[in-house]
């Protein structure tokens, strides 16, 4: 069958144009490229192979600029899967700085290599090789 690219073409690049790969902060953001009716169609992980992660440096003011995008139970329950220790509730003026270094590190450290998105609502699932998630959808998919 034919494939029919769709959508945006994002890519995950840093902002010195360097490949970032399938991030956690990447996963909470992107939605299914089917025209699903959910209120909020963001993508569960499975993830079959992960990178250690790679120190970067710290972004606290990023991090807390992002908050209020990011799904917090998606979050916390992906990170949770992949044995990472986040704080359960969106942080605070209570988080600690190391929940602070926690949360960067599940956000913008922690690299999917291959493993699978599956839309909630259709069931669609588009499969993570290399660190890239194909989103392409088949053209009866259109």
């Amino acid at each position: 069958s034919s494939i029919r690219k769709i959508g945006s073409t994002r890519s995950n690049l840093n902002f010195e144009g360097e490949f970032e790969g399938m991030r956690l902060l990447v996963h909470n953001l992107i939605r299914c490229t089917k025209a699903c009716m959910s209120d909020d169609p963001r993508l569960e992980l499975v993830a079959s192979r992960v990178d250690p992660p790679e120190s970067k440096p710290f972004k606290k003011q990023f991090i807390t600029m992002m908050l209020p995008r990011l799904n917090w139970n998606l979050f916390y329950n992906t990170s949770k899967s992949l044995g990472i220790d986040v704080p359960q509730q969106m942080p605070d003026d209570s988080t600690t700085d190391e929940q602070w270094q926690a949360i960067h590190s599940a956000l913008l450290e922690v690299n999917v290599v291959e493993g699978t998105l599956t839309c909630p609502e259709c069931k669609r699932v588009f499969p993570i090789e290399n660190s890239v998630a194909n989103m392409l959808l088949n053209e009866d998919e259109v």
